[in-house]
């Protein structure tokens, strides 16, 4: 795993195993040079878009934005963060150009090159919800599923049209789950701060040109008093599991494993849309106990193994059939977000309060530190996702308002989004688009991204 990362690039720390063989950084003295500026994108403005400029070397990667940005100043209305590469490596925010340049043994004689485009935009206008989204589902191909600060989900069409509104939380909703993606009468789950987690049910053959609201047949109570944080779905989609704010993780089935009765009461009723809520009782299987401090994140890869991650600094896997924790990973700083990925469900991805990625290898003893880390988020890391084909892709996202698709093969990485407002939550669609929401109300569907080891 380590051979893996080990020239991964500058936005990348060594781990404790091979760092102390790299060679200490020297201080480069600060110093104006020649740039020539110049893209391969087709932009939008009138001016020369090859130029040459005079720059700094303590320059940050905004600094160089803004000298775009004042070439065009035609064009003001298109100000707003670049992507650079330098040398046909990726620049990451979080570096100075000082120390860009160090770490990748750059050295400028005369006028240095320096690549720009635009981050990539939306394929159709933003879809506006009445709150700030805090989740999003993008597991089925044919419709988004999202969840609101209104308390009410959401489901999209591929055209962009709203075609079902779940209505009945009383709270915020901060997860939802598509538990059977690839069939056609979908049974859907929303956590929410309202304490509950509830089952939709509905036929996505059905998805209307106009909103259709829809009740939940089922709804549980995950015995908290401050809210259900996250909720994910096995393989089969049989049962799920939520994390919550009271520390647990809690395993529950769906109606379909639960009930004999389920069938009977899906025929009685006119249309799937139009159930009143079930009265069987909870479906509750077990709750795993560990964690200290609120379960921000859970993970379902395999029948039986659950991942979850926590504001205690923790990653636990759980073996379900012991109900216990058989490997922990530890970090100093809290965990929001996690996602398992690779061929054996091993490589796990977390996102940090620091706005750090941290990339573990599940396989590793249990105490192990992260093989490597990310880091070119300046705020707290919402979401991240690794792509369901290949976890050479990895996306994130942050309060600091980006959406980033890292390939891990080069280091590069491609800007889906920069905003001004933060971005809650993202995923994957359709296998090579992003959706991503968050404060401003906006669910936003980017257009296709190359992914050259699918052949996309």
């Amino acid at each position: 795993m380590e051979e893996m990362f080990r020239d991964m690039g500058p936005q990348f720390e060594a781990p404790s195993s091979f760092k102390d063989l790299m060679l200490p950084i020297v201080e480069m003295e600060p110093r104006e040079i020649s740039a020539r500026f110049f893209t391969n994108s087709k932009l939008p403005y009138r001016d020369s878009p090859t130029f040459d400029h005079t720059i700094s070397t303590t320059f940050t990667h905004d600094q160089l934005s803004t000298v775009v940005n004042d070439h065009f100043k035609s064009r003001k209305s298109y100000s707003r963060p670049f992507v650079f590469l330098i040398h046909g490596k990726l620049f990451p925010i979080s570096l100075g150009l000082d120390q860009f340049l160090l770490d990748n043994e750059i050295y400028v004689e005369e006028s240095l090159e320096i690549e720009y485009t635009l981050p990539m935009k939306e394929e159709v206008e933003p879809l506006v919800h009445g709150g700030s989204v805090s989740a999003v589902d993008g597991s089925c191909p044919r419709f988004i599923f999202t969840g609101c600060e209104d308390g009410k989900g959401r489901l999209w069409n591929d055209t962009g049209l709203c075609t079902h509104i779940l209505e009945g939380h009383t709270g915020s909703i901060s997860s939802v789950s598509i538990l059977n993606p690839l069939d056609n009468d979908a049974t859907l789950v929303t956590a929410s701060e309202d304490n509950t987690l509830r089952l939709w049910k509905l036929d996505t053959k059905e998805l209307e040109k106009f909103p259709r609201k829809i009740k939940p047949f089922k709804t549980l109570s995950d015995h908290s008093t401050k809210g259900v944080w996250r909720v994910a779905a096995n393989p089969s989609g049989s049962r799920f599991c939520s994390g919550s704010f009271n520390t647990t993780v809690k395993v529950w089935q769906t109606c379909e494993a639960a009930s004999e009765d389920y069938s009977g009461f899906i025929k009685k009723r006119k249309t799937l849309c139009e159930a009143k809520e079930s009265q069987l009782e909870d479906n509750l299987v077990c709750s795993l106990e560990g964690h200290v401090s609120v379960v921000s994140s859970v993970a379902w890869p395999v029948d039986n193994t659950i991942y979850s991650a926590s504001w205690d600094g923790t990653i636990r896997e759980w073996d379900l059939e012991k109900r216990s924790p058989v490997s922990t990973k530890f970090y100093e700083k809290s965990f929001t977000c996690l996602s398992v990925g690779g061929s054996g469900s091993n490589i796990l991805a977390a996102g940090a309060f620091d706005g750090k990625l941290k990339i573990y290898d599940a396989k590793l003893p249990a105490k192990s530190r992260a093989v490597h880390d990310i880091f070119s988020h300046d705020n707290r890391i919402s979401a991240c996702q690794w792509h369901c084909k290949d976890t050479v892709y990895l996306l994130s996202a942050s309060l600091d308002g980006r959406v980033m698709v890292w390939d891990l093969r080069n280091v590069g990485h491609t800007v889906i989004e920069s905003s001004e407002h933060s971005v809650l939550c993202a995923d994957w669609w359709q296998g090579d688009r992003v959706i991503s929401d968050g404060a401003d109300t906006k669910l936003r569907i980017s257009a296709r991204v190359p992914l050259p080891s699918l052949g996309v």
